[in-house]
């Protein structure tokens, strides 16, 4: 009897493609008054904790915001657009100083000037009112100060070098005698504050008057010509992200010192910690430290602060500010000219052209008076030595020497004396020109004498022929 034919296995059916358009898979929110609980609870909004969604990228990449700086005249300034340095390091420091302040600063201290010496025989030179050209001058004298270390601040107006080989300071050529500086340094003002306490104000809220003024005018300045204007800082911070994730990033790397062994006094090694931080975190820190690294440069590299103590706590918020802004003005330079100045280099020039500004030679009959003025300045530079010390004339000539006779050990009141260079004939004066141009013996080095012009000598006339 014949076999029935095998019955083929059944053919599995191949799934047809469906059309219908998959949905991306989204995490479920949390049931509403289930039993997931809010995390906090901050400005009566409630945040609940979701470690799916969390984890998911969101906002796409950040991109990098440029920054720049307006000028008065409209003009944007960034990174490498002033590369010819069309702009001088006074003109970016009005950039950075708010103009409005300053003629806050002009007024009050004016009215405080006038307030403080009602003395009738106090000069008047002391108790004038004071003008823009004149601070910005006080701002200089005060960057100046920094470049220099001193026990008494009086001292730096002397004309006698310290040492030998240490020239004299003499601050008087910036054409600020030291009784003004003093006199405007003890009157000078930022904001205005009501000489009465009103009675809506706290005694708190009374006393900061004498900063808040410069503060908002400093916020209100940037916030109008500084693009970004964002601050940001290290604090410790709950993050609130438009952007990237809560994904692993790139962990904190940081070499420190660090007593790893047990034992007690043990020596410390050099420990290399990695500090885990999501994606969110990292973008964020990486731009912030740059608040940092401008306290490092106010306090380490320019000083002001330290250089000029002072027990008012108010001077010393307004010190601050005013350091933030000549560091300001170094950073805008440095990137906007591409300079390769270095940046203590750049606060003794800015010193120099905040000094020699000529901010108040604006307006008729005022051309005339700074003429002369000018002239009189270059007059009393002429007047001083290469070492600070006053001259009795200037270009060639001849000047009684500084040294002193020394007899059995003893300095006497008597005047060293040396051979003429053109008649060998002993004499006490010596050429003003030789002396300054030898730098390594500034006071008592080798000299060169030259007599007198009497009884019809020419040794000095042969000698600046020859020589000069």
């Amino acid at each position: 009897m014949p076999q029935p034919a095998p019955v083929p296995p059944p053919v599995p059916a191949v799934p047809q493609p469906s059309t219908t358009p998959v949905s991306p898979q989204v995490p479920p929110l949390p049931p509403p008054g289930g039993p997931h609980q809010p995390t906090t609870t901050a400005h009566d909004t409630e945040w609940f904790e979701d470690p799916v969604a969390s984890y998911m990228p969101i906002g796409g990449n950040v991109p990098q915001r440029e920054w720049s700086i307006r000028t008065v005249i409209g003009e944007s300034l960034r990174s490498g657009s002033d590369s010819r340095k069309a702009l001088s390091r006074l003109e970016y420091f009005l950039l950075m100083f708010p103009p409005n302040q300053l003629a806050t600063i002009v007024t009050l201290t004016s009215e405080h000037l006038i307030g403080l010496h009602k003395d009738p025989t106090t000069p008047g030179d002391i108790k004038d009112p004071t003008t823009p050209g004149e601070i910005l001058k006080l701002f200089g004298v005060l960057i100046l100060i920094t470049r220099y270390e001193f026990s008494s601040r009086a001292s730096l107006w002397s004309n006698t070098a310290p040492t030998k080989y240490q020239p004299a300071p003499s601050f008087g050529r910036t054409g600020m005698a030291r009784h003004r500086f003093d006199s405007i340094w003890a009157a000078i003002c930022f904001s205005r504050q009501p000489g009465v306490r009103p009675q809506h104000l706290s005694s708190e809220a009374y006393r900061w008057l004498l900063v808040d003024g410069f503060v908002d005018a400093f916020n209100s300045y940037r916030e109008t010509n500084f693009f970004p204007s964002d601050l940001m800082d290290r604090d410790r911070r709950y993050f609130i992200t438009s952007a990237s994730s809560l994904q692993p990033g790139r962990a904190y790397s940081r070499t420190r010192w660090q007593q790893v062994s047990e034992v007690r006094n043990a020596e410390p090694e050099r420990v290399n910690l990695q500090i885990p931080q999501p994606e969110a975190a990292e973008l964020y820190f990486s731009a912030c430290g740059m608040i940092d690294r401008h306290n490092c440069c106010r306090q380490d590299d320019l000083q002001l602060e330290k250089k000029l103590g002072t027990l008012d706590w108010s001077m010393r918020v307004n010190t601050t500010l005013l350091g933030m802004c000549i560091v300001d003005t170094w950073y805008a330079y440095s990137q906007c000219t591409k300079t390769k100045e270095k940046q203590k280099d750049f606060y003794s020039f800015l010193a120099e052209e905040l000094i020699d500004n000529k901010y108040d030679s604006v307006g008729p009959g005022s051309r005339r008076r700074n003429r002369t003025q000018d002239a009189q300045e270059a007059q009393n530079r002429m007047m001083m030595s290469n070492n600070g010390l006053p001259t009795c004339g200037y270009g060639p000539h001849i000047t009684p020497t500084k040294r002193r006779r020394i007899s059995k050990g003893v300095v006497t009141k008597s005047l060293h004396q040396g051979k003429c260079r053109v008649c060998k004939k002993k004499t006490t004066f010596v050429c003003s020109v030789c002396k300054e141009e030898n730098e390594d013996n500034a006071q008592h080095g080798k000299e060169t004498w030259i007599c007198m012009n009497k009884q019809g000598q020419t040794c000095f006339s042969d000698h600046v022929t020859d020589e000069h």
